[in-house]
C-alpha cells in the first residue's frame, strides 16, 4: 500500500516504508525525497523514512509477533530487505555510489545513489512497480533537457491507491493521517530561473526548492507534485 503511493521517490526505502507502516502505529512519519541535479545532468538522490517522533511506539511494537492482524517484521528482515533492494540499485546501469542506513535507535532509514542521468531515475521507478506487480508504469516521471537547462518531474494519480485504501481498517487508515512528504531539489552549480508548482518554495539563495505534501492527498488523489524548473 505505502509501497505504491510513494512510487517516486519512491526508490527502495519502500520496502522498509511497508514493513513499519503495516504495523499500524497511530502515529507521525516522514518521507524525504532529495535530489541534486547539476547542471550536466548527473546527480545524486536520497530517501529517507523518518519515524523518529514514533520511535517508542515502534519500540513497542517491534517487541510483538503481529498488531491487528499485521505480522511485525524483525530487524534480520528489515535489513535484508534493504539489502535487497540496494543489491539492486548497484546492478543498474548509470548507477553509482549506492549507500544506505538503518537507524534502530531514532528509527530513521535512508538510501542515496548517484546517476549519470535524470533519465535513470525512471528505470528505478519502473523496477518498482515491476516488483509490485503494477500494469501501469507511468504515474512518475523526470526528465531534462540539457541544452535549455529544462527539469521537469510529472505525476499522475494511481487509482489503485485509494482503492486500497478503503480496505483497510479504521485504525491502520489511522496512520497516514499526519504522515508527509516531503520533497527538495538542489542545484550546486546553477540557480532556479523559473518553476511551475505554486505550492513549491524556493530558497533566497535560488539553488534549492522544497515541496510539502500530506501523504493523504496521495491517498485521494488530490496531490500536486509536478513542477517544472528552468535552471541557469
Amino acid at each position: 500500500m505505502f509501497v505504491t503511493m510513494k512510487n517516486t521517490t519512491r526508490v527502495v526505502i519502500f520496502q522498509m516504508a511497508l514493513l513499519l507502516i503495516c504495523v499500524s502505529l497511530s502515529a507521525c512519519f516522514e518521507v524525504l525525497e532529495e535530489v541534486n541535479l547539476r547542471k550536466d545532468g548527473t546527480g545524486s538522490m536520497t530517501i529517507t523514512l523518518n519515524l523518529s517522533q514514533s520511535k517508542s511506539k515502534v519500540s513497542s511494537v517491534l517487541l510483538l509477533d503481529s498488531v491487528n492482524g499485521h505480522k511485525v517484521p524483525s530487524r534480520n528482515e528489515m535489513d535484508r530487505q534493504m539489502k535487497e533492494m540496494t543489491d539492486k540499485l548497484r546492478g543498474m546501469d548509470g548507477i553509482s555510489q549506492v549507500t544506505s542506513r538503518m537507524d534502530f535507535n531514532n528509527y530513521i532509514a535512508t538510501i542515496g545513489f548517484s546517476f549519470d542521468q535524470v533519465e535513470r531515475l525512471n528505470q528505478i521507478s519502473q523496477m518498482i512497480f515491476d516488483q509490485l506487480k503494477l500494469k501501469d508504469q507511468r504515474h512518475i516521471s523526470y526528465s531534462y533537457i540539457k541544452a535549455k537547462g529544462i527539469f521537469q518531474k510529472k505525476y499522475t494519480a494511481i487509482p489503485e491507491i485509494s482503492t486500497g485504501y478503503g480496505k483497510l481498517k479504521k485504525q491502520d487508515q489511522a496512520v497516514f493521517e499526519q504522515a508527509m512528504y516531503t520533497s527538495i531539489f538542489r542545484f550546486p552549480d546553477a540557480q532556479i530561473g523559473t518553476q511551475s508548482n505554486k505550492a513549491a518554495k524556493v530558497a533566497p539563495s535560488k539553488k534549492a526548492i522544497m515541496l510539502q505534501t500530506p501523504i493523504l492527498s496521495f491517498i485521494n488523489g488530490t496531490a500536486h507534485i509536478d513542477n517544472q524548473i528552468t535552471i541557469q
